[in-house]
């Protein structure tokens, strides 16, 4: 009987932790990103936003050159 209870405070204690760490089990929301870029990562990567909006809101925050393109070279010149 000890041995349950023991089990039982160490699940509480591990639960509790995870909560206050910001790491909640079973589903739970993390807290969103702050970095302007891993935003528009995310949003990117589930579908929120397409290529071109992507690559526009990366290039107002960076102002450099796009991400690696996935753009097929022009053919060459005859």
């Amino acid at each position: 009987m000890c041995v349950i209870a023991l089990i039982v405070v160490a699940v509480a204690v591990y639960l509790i932790a995870r909560i206050v760490e910001g790491r909640i089990p079973f589903g739970g929301r993390q807290s969103a990103p702050s970095d302007p870029l891993e935003v528009i990562r995310v949003r990117y990567a589930r579908g929120e936003l397409g290529r071109e909006e992507y690559l526009e809101a990366w290039l107002d925050l960076t102002s450099g050159t796009p991400p690696v393109s996935r753009r097929p070279p022009a053919p060459p010149a005859e």
